[in-house]
């Protein structure tokens, strides 16, 4: 563990952990494990958690690092694509075989209405494309692309930005499409 997390960090959790619940204890042991990965091995860090398929707990993560924001990018679409969703689509990071096949309730995203309302103040006054605005935000999410293309599509819809195409296609959001995000004034 010491070569895993660095002595001092290592010492901490073992001063710390105790004192938490479980779930508090596997938080904080994949927080400090990516801190520490990201300063030994790579600046981005992806986890994947599997559910215990007989009990309602964690059976284990995979954890991907990389130095390269390409490399992030990829391996974040596929864990995306392979992850449960909730009721928008926004990935979970996680498979429970026990959820296989369960719809979530179709519209309810707590993490896609933050994301629609946490662009507009992020890129207040700016005028991005779409990659642009996924390379700059996505990192340490849990958003994927489409996820972002789909905020976009509701921000616009909502009057709230504008962008170089004004006549999109219904549901679509292209990575070359500018957006204007307007100056927020209090």
């Amino acid at each position: 563990m010491d070569e895993l997390f660095g002595k001092a960090r290592a010492d901490r959790l073992r001063t710390q952990l105790p004192l938490l619940s479980p779930a508090e204890r596997e938080e904080t042991i994949l927080r400090e494990m990516s801190a520490a990965l990201q300063e030994t091995y790579g600046n981005y860090v992806l986890t994947f958690r599997f559910m215990d398929r007989d009990r309602d707990r964690t059976s284990h993560y995979l954890v991907f690092v990389t130095k390269h924001y390409r490399g992030y990018e990829i391996m974040k679409e596929i864990m995306g694509k392979e992850s449960q969703k909730d009721g928008k689509g926004v990935p979970m990071f996680e498979f429970d075989e026990k959820k296989v096949g369960q719809l979530m309730l179709s519209g309810v995203s707590p993490a896609m209405d933050h994301l629609v309302n946490d662009l507009p103040m992020v890129f207040a006054g700016r005028t991005l494309t779409m990659k642009q605005i996924y390379d700059n935000h996505n990192v340490g999410t849990r958003y994927i692309k489409k996820n972002y293309k789909d905020a976009l599509t509701t921000i616009l819809e909502g009057g709230l930005i504008s962008t170089n195409r004004p006549q999109l296609r219904a549901g679509t959001f292209g990575d070359d499409v500018v957006a204007t995000f307007p100056v927020i004034r209090s």
